[in-house]
């Protein structure tokens, strides 16, 4: 079974991640082979490409169905909410952190503040990711857009170019980043929800791949299958892509789901930025609670 990725560290660490799950349930005949995207090409020539890219998944994609490799790794944030022709979405074998972490230095630290940043602080996050929030949530503060892999983001926070930064909190925890010399903040999922599928990871595979999708069932975690589907069927529903403009996230503990939305101003038919948590005992009963609630926001296809 060959599992495809693309050549980023912080990809490789996924695929890695994937093929040790799959060995520990027995799928003991795995390797990781590494495709070379449109996207490593424009990392390698500057560093200032955004950490995921949209050619990778045309790229593996390609491999994919031309029987180059049998299984392809990424984040479900990264994928379309309809798979490509072809293609199905095997198995979600792995959440980690789906909270968002701000970075800082500590001259611009304010433990009791929100984002415990003080105020007038200049914070850098991947564009689009969180804006919206950030803004409604710290007002006071400045969000510049960023790009470039999680290192050389944290090298320009180290030479002081900027107070903080936001990042998945993922990234971190597979890239085991060493963040000695700043402060951490793990932002709450109620007070900064991160985009629908956060902090899992997909495994993609043609869907007439018998033994492929065979050894996707042996490693799908069910619980954690159910919470994405809940986030990306709201975000199905209201026909909003732009996962900087809608966040979702659920959380399904002792048969109950919880799940918080967040929908930016410029993506609300009357304005308004639109926040809400809910609570209920299906999934089925949470999302149709928080398309109620969008409804009466305006969407006209609820």
């Amino acid at each position: 079974m060959i599992i495809g990725t693309r050549g980023g560290e912080f990809a490789l660490h996924q695929a890695q991640l994937v093929r040790g799950i799959m060995v520990d349930r027995g799928v003991t005949e795995t390797s990781v082979k590494v495709l070379r995207t449109a996207d490593d090409v424009l990392a390698e020539a500057a560093m200032n490409g955004s950490v995921e890219g949209g050619f990778a998944l045309e790229t593996l994609e390609s491999a994919l169905l031309s029987g180059d490799i049998d299984l392809a790794v990424f984040c479900v944030d990264q994928l379309p909410l309809v798979m490509p022709e072809g293609l199905v979405l095997g198995a979600i074998p792995h959440r980690g952190e789906r909270r968002m972490v701000v970075v800082i230095r500590y001259a611009a630290w304010e433990e009791r503040a929100p984002l415990e940043l003080k105020s007038g602080a200049c914070l850098g996050i991947q564009p689009l990711r969180c804006r919206a929030q950030l803004i409604d949530l710290r007002p006071d503060i400045k969000v510049v857009p960023l790009q470039g892999n999680v290192a050389s983001q944290l090298r320009r926070l180290r030479q002081k170019r900027m107070d903080g930064l936001v990042l998945p909190g993922l990234h971190l925890e597979l890239l085991e980043v060493d963040l000695s010399g700043f402060a951490v903040s793990k932002v709450s999922v109620s007070q900064l929800v991160p985009p629908p599928g956060q902090g899992a990871l997909a495994v993609l595979c043609r869907q007439d791949d018998i033994d492929a999708i065979n050894a996707c069932k042996l490693i799908h975690d069910p619980r954690v299958g159910v919470e994405i589907e809940v986030e990306r069927e709201v975000q199905r529903r209201i026909q909003v892509s732009d996962s900087g403009s809608f966040a979702a996230s659920c959380e399904r503990s002792d048969g109950t789901f919880r799940l918080s939305v967040f929908l930016d101003a410029a993506d609300n038919p009357r304005g308004e930025h639109l926040r809400k948590e809910f609570v209920a005992d299906s999934a089925e009963e949470v999302i149709a609670a928080a398309c109620d609630f969008l409804a009466t926001a305006g969407f006209p296809q609820l």
